[in-house]
């Protein structure tokens, strides 16, 4: 049994991969990753050229009455179909099983912010895993901006969303709220400080599970505003130091995500500020003295020690 994409002849033969070793099942999945780019070309190319013909719209029906998806998925697709027909680097490499599928959607999605220098991204996909080629597409689309990333921001802010729905197959609630990467970040550091309250008080013998907790320290944010306030919840952002022009650059939150050094300003405004100095030449961390716990110490001196740069090519 076997699959063929029709593009550059790739092939996967099914295998049993019960007798394969772990460099074997490693190898495996390569081969499938690169058979998925080529085909994802090809959809993206079948997609295009209906939308080409009958508009977006028509495209998006077809995909999902031909592909069993839902509308917004399809709309999605489409929208990046549309996208990788005019960035020939990304779909030659997508076509060749080069870049990654998900590397040519972000690359598709950042075409649709901002002009980019789509060879260069192309370049790096291949190099890069997921989480280091976002932060790196996130960086040029800062770069490309010509203003530090607030406008990027800005965009991203406008297009917040929120929802509340009932899920049919089962009846449970969904909560699904989309912002941007500076309110992410500060949601994102008051529920994990809420989290770790409810991990200590709750009984050892009874433990929820990670996703259980998360779950409920959101509702007792949003339905008991008078309980007890997560203490320990810091924001890290990190900034090199501009030694010739005497000041910041570069400025990110601690996953490598850019954000506008105007926003570092803002954000002192309701913030304690804890210092750190970082000697990227002798690796010496320097910390500034506070009433913060020690784990926020660890979290900012990891940030700080990592700066997620691109690797050189």
């Amino acid at each position: 049994m076997s699959t063929s994409s029709g593009l550059g002849g790739v092939r996967v033969d099914a295998v049993d991969v019960a007798v394969l070793c772990g460099e074997g099942l490693r190898s495996h999945l390569g081969e499938i990753a690169r058979a998925e780019s080529r085909l994802a070309a090809m959809k993206a190319d079948a997609l295009g050229e209906i939308a080409r013909r009958s508009g977006e719209g028509a495209a998006a029906w077809a995909a999902t009455d031909a592909m069993a998806v839902s509308g917004r998925r399809a709309r999605g697709e489409v929208r990046d179909a549309v996208r990788l027909g005019e960035l020939d680097a990304t779909r030659e490499g997508l076509a060749g099983g080069e870049v990654p599928v998900g590397h040519a959607q972000l690359i598709a999605r950042a075409a649709g912010d901002t002009a980019i220098d789509e060879a260069f991204l192309a370049q790096r996909a291949p190099q890069e895993g997921y989480d280091e080629f976002r932060r790196t597409v996130a960086r040029h689309v800062a770069d490309v901006s010509r203003d530090d990333g607030a406008s990027v921001l800005e965009r991203q802010r406008r297009a917040r969303s929120g929802r509340i729905f009932t899920r049919r197959s089962d009846g449970m609630t969904v909560v699904d709220l989309v912002v941007d990467p500076v309110t992410g970040a500060r949601l994102g550091t008051v529920i994990a400080a809420a989290e770790r309250r409810l991990f200590r008080d709750e009984d050892p013998n009874a433990r929820r599970t990670p996703p259980q907790r998360t779950a409920d320290a959101v509702v007792e944010l949003i339905c008991e505003p008078d309980a007890k306030r997560p203490t320990g919840a810091s924001l890290i952002v990190v900034a090199d130091y501009d030694t010739v022009n005497h000041q910041l650059a570069n400025a990110r939150l601690a996953d490598g995500t850019p954000i506008a050094i105007a926003e570092i300003a803002q954000l002192a405004v309701d913030a304690e500020v804890l210092p750190a100095v970082f000697q990227a030449a002798t690796g010496d961390l320097r910390m500034g003295r506070s009433r913060r716990t020690a784990t926020d110490l660890q979290r900012a001196a990891l940030a700080a020690r990592q700066p997620h740069r691109p690797r050189p090519p």
